[in-house]
């Protein structure tokens, strides 16, 4: 396997201290989460295509994320437990 380093991109709007980071590959975009908040980016530009807040609180943050390309919904769980689905 080969490695190659790229251009360096800074994407837009990110949350300040990330919890989380995913790549989807096959739909071009990188999603970082915060502890109540989310990120989509482009992966080649790091342009922002949607940004969402307060989807938790402070003490029930945020500890992972699932993507649904093909019903347009994402899923976030959360530090007590809570699973939540959201519509795209």
């Amino acid at each position: 396997m080969d490695f190659e380093l790229g251009p360096k991109i800074k994407l837009e709007s990110m949350p300040l201290w990330i919890k989380g980071l995913k790549v989807d590959e096959k739909e071009g975009i990188i999603f970082t989460w915060s502890q109540m908040k989310t990120c989509f980016n482009d992966i080649k530009t790091g342009q922002l295509y949607f940004k969402y807040k307060s989807l938790s609180t402070y003490e029930d943050y945020i500890t992972d994320l699932i993507i649904s390309d093909e019903f347009k919904y994402f899923i976030t769980s959360t530090y007590f437990g809570h699973i939540f689905v959201w519509k795209l």
